[in-house]
């Protein structure tokens, strides 16, 4: 599998040593967070994936930014070929900021520091209105930050924060590149990510829905020099219920190398994997369907996270999972595979914390 991760730097590689790395914000408490960094590694001799040791690279200290006003995502906002986090953070009363933490190769509490490159005031912005995911939508080589709003009346906009290599409010100018004419459904029942399916060299905004009555449709927004636009249905199923955020999220990488980012909508039992396409038609993209068993107390994924990442740095791509083993531990997993028509997969742990060390209830894995 070739990685191509929903983000301009290709490996979502925050340390710069060639390899991905997830990455997540830890709360201590009394608005005390920390960035925890995930490093990737080479595989063991055997091919298996390599253990991985966990570092800290910054932390706020008390009162100073509390992990349950932020939504984040990853990648390279600032375009120096690291991997940020982009952390929207919610003031309260329709007040908002975007800060961004940027990549670094070094290490300890101290290693980066946030800045903030927007603002908007009271009642302007609702962070419980917004979903994010991160991709470079204009083409210009950074990462840019996606919003997906919910508007009182039941539209939704597409806002876009561009990359930027500035620093201090107004650096990054958000704009709507589309809003639905009419009403869609709520954004619980959705989840977001972005890739590059069409192959043009831009990201675009995906969205897998999940309807009443057992029906699921998979939108894609495909993006222009001003980001998302019109979106179009790739698929479209009446007999399937992914129910999303709980037992399915979905990610993109490319697993056949054909310039085009697949889109993989994981759960507890299977894998489906869409492939990207340049048609704007229902059906052009028919997944395949792979058993899948995650780890037992894992099943649930309401306080579990997918992404993906060329995690081992060969050039080909992975699916990663951090696990609640829903008894105050926390696991990390790497799912790789074969990209011809065999599909061998295997699962493999590649970090673990023992209960009460890192509770996942405590942690928000930036994707």
């Amino acid at each position: 599998m070739v990685a191509a991760p929903a983000s301009a730097d290709g490996k979502r590689d925050f340390n710069g040593d060639g390899r991905g790395d997830l990455l997540a914000l830890f709360d201590y408490g009394n608005g005390d967070t920390g960035l925890w960094v995930f490093p990737g590694a080479p595989n063991r001799p055997d091919g298996q994936p390599g253990q991985i040791g966990a570092y800290e690279a910054w932390e706020t200290g008390p009162g100073n930014y509390w992990i349950s006003a932020t939504k984040n995502v990853a990648g390279d906002f600032n375009g120096d070929g690291r991997t940020d986090i982009m952390s929207l953070y919610d003031y309260g009363n329709g007040a908002a900021g975007l800060f961004v933490i940027p990549g670094t190769g070094g290490s300890g509490p101290s290693a980066t520091d946030a800045y903030r490159v927007w603002y908007t005031p009271p009642g302007n912005f609702w962070l419980s209105d917004v979903k994010l995911a991160a991709g470079d939508v204009n083409g210009d080589g950074k990462d840019d930050l996606i919003a997906v709003y919910h508007y009182p009346d039941d539209t939704m906009g597409v806002w876009v924060f561009p990359g930027t290599a500035s620093v201090g409010d107004g650096s990054s100018e958000p704009y709507e590149s589309w809003q639905s004419p009419s009403h869609w459904y709520p954004l619980s029942q959705v989840e977001f990510t972005a890739g590059d399916i069409n192959g043009d060299g831009r990201d675009d905004l995906v969205g897998l829905w999940d309807y009443p009555n057992t029906t699921a449709i998979l939108w894609v927004w495909a993006s222009s020099p001003s980001g998302p636009g019109n979106p179009y249905q790739i698929y479209y199923n009446q007999n399937w219920e992914p129910n999303v955020g709980q037992r399915a999220q979905l990610t993109t990488f490319n697993q056949n190398n054909d310039g085009m980012d697949d889109i993989a909508v994981v759960s507890n039992a299977e894998i489906r994997i869409f492939n990207g396409t340049a048609q704007q038609q229902t059906g052009y993209s028919t997944p395949y369907v792979l058993p899948l068993e995650l780890p037992t107390d894992s099943a649930v994924l309401t306080r579990s996270v997918i992404t993906s990442a060329d995690i081992d740095g060969d050039g080909e791509g992975e699916i990663i999972g951090m696990f609640d083993n829903f008894n105050g531990g926390t696991s990390m997993w790497v799912l790789s595979g074969s990209p011809d028509a065999v599909f061998e997969w295997y699962l493999a742990q590649v970090w673990s914390a023992i209960p009460g060390d890192f509770p996942m209830n405590r942690t928000k894995v930036a994707r």
